[in-house]
């Protein structure tokens, strides 16, 4: 009994050490993909955005931890043994993509401004963004194998 207790302590402590590394692992990536590239920390765009992402992503790691904690675990490695080539293939080409987007929006829109957006169409980027959110996490409770 005193061992299956200490393994539950032990799995507490990872999904804990898990919740700091990402609560702190967004600001960094905000700071390296969005800031840099904008040249300055005085961007409130790049501020928001990451309050945003930072509250939604919190928010829905504490509810998965509460209904799956087995899927916070199953994602805390990229590829396991047995993953398919063409999945590794995937993400070696998505995985850059996605984050080249990262970069070129702060350059876009704070250091060059190249392009002009207003202010509804960003809102409704930020409701797509939440719906997104929720979607994943949705999905993270209801399918095991998300």
């Amino acid at each position: 009994m005193g061992e299956v207790q200490g393994q539950g302590d032990e799995s507490q402590w990872d999904h804990r050490r898990r919740f700091i590394r990402v609560m702190e692992g967004i600001p960094l990536f905000c700071v390296v993909f969005l800031f840099l590239p904008a040249g300055t920390l005085a961007w409130g765009r790049g501020w928001g955005f990451l309050l945003v992402c930072w509250t939604m992503e919190m928010i829905a790691l504490q509810y998965l931890e509460r209904t799956n904690p087995a899927l916070l675990t199953g994602r805390s490695h990229l590829f396991y043994p047995g993953t398919k080539r063409w999945d590794k293939v995937l993400l070696s080409i998505l995985l850059p993509v996605v984050l080249t987007i990262f970069p070129l929006a702060a350059v876009d829109n704070q250091r060059f401004q190249w392009s002009t957006m207003p202010w509804w169409l960003s809102a409704c980027g930020y409701l797509l963004l939440l719906f997104g959110f929720w979607l994943s996490t949705w999905a993270g409770r209801v399918n095991k194998f998300a």
